[in-house]
């Protein structure tokens, strides 16, 4: 005859687990999920750069489109009164419509009312050629909430901005994530690429908003979209539409480009790290 067992209470019941054998459990999911958390980032990246592509090729598409139907003249600058377009300072290029009363909340039309109240690529929504206004914005910037170039800064979309202690303005202001025609300069005001000119070498015509942070060379992460791959999306006058790779090299020409350099942009004697920078990507073709 058995013996009845005791019961033991040191046993666990079956099917459960033991507290060290679920704190195992939890320190490898943690593990696994830390492992795991890089390559979702690069994946979300690489999905946002790609969304910033689409958005280049469309722009650059349109400004073909409306070249076709103006004497094959690509959409002007007007920059103004803006008398520096610099890499350290301020891409003018990337203003699409500024309100000719410099009200804020505006909605910016869809047809021309006002020619001076359009700049660079915002021709290109007066005049139909391009669709949605999100095409203007890197969606890279929804995710930086420092940042006064993403689309959430215009809601709804292509909206006139309030004051902004940044830029030392009223407001009334609608700036895109992408920089139009910057071999323009501060005399011309204007200086078109026509479609169908024989160009010695392949320009950049359109690149991303970019500011190098401080006096090193070195990414700010607030004003810089693809940080995380290091990339710009830039449109070239062959209408080709690519994502380099931004090189220590490339931001060290641009910072260390002196007043005396003669590289095809610069204004009131300031140095030419825009001449310099556009060099280097022009040279990433």
């Amino acid at each position: 005859m058995k013996t009845p067992q005791k019961n033991d209470s040191k046993r666990c019941v079956a099917g459960g687990f033991t507290l060290i054998e679920l704190l195992v459990v939890i320190a490898i999911i943690a593990i696994l999920a830390a492992m795991l958390m890089p390559a979702l980032a690069g994946a979300k990246a690489r999905a946002q750069i790609g969304g910033c592509l689409n958005n280049v090729r469309q722009l650059t598409i349109g400004a073909n489109i409306y070249a076709s139907d103006y004497n094959d003249f690509l959409p002007p600058v007007f920059l103004a009164n803006h008398t520096f377009n610099e890499v350290a300072a301020e891409h003018y290029g990337r203003y699409i419509y500024t309100d000719p009363n410099g009200a804020a909340g505006v909605k910016v039309p869809g047809v021309v009312t006002v020619p001076s109240a359009f700049q660079n690529l915002g021709f290109l929504y007066a005049s139909r050629y391009v669709g949605s206004g999100g095409v203007y914005f890197c969606p890279a910037y929804n995710a930086k909430p420092n940042s006064i170039l993403g689309a959430q800064e215009y809601s709804p979309l292509l909206t006139t901005d309030g004051a902004n202690a940044t830029y030392g303005s009223g407001g009334g202001d609608v700036r895109s994530s992408y920089c139009w025609n910057l071999w323009a300069d501060a005399t011309t005001d204007i200086r078109l690429y026509p479609k169908l000119s024989n160009f010695k070498q392949v320009k950049c015509l359109m690149n991303e908003f970019t500011i190098f942070a401080g006096a090193t060379p070195t990414i700010d992460p607030d004003t810089f979209a693809h940080d995380k791959l290091r990339e710009m999306v830039v449109a070239y006058s062959d209408f080709s539409v690519k994502a380099i790779p931004v090189t220590s090299q490339m931001m060290s020409d641009s910072l260390v480009a002196t007043k005396s350099s003669n590289l095809g942009w610069k204004a009131a004697n300031a140095p030419d790290s825009l001449g310099a920078l556009l060099l280097d990507i022009e040279a990433a073709h």
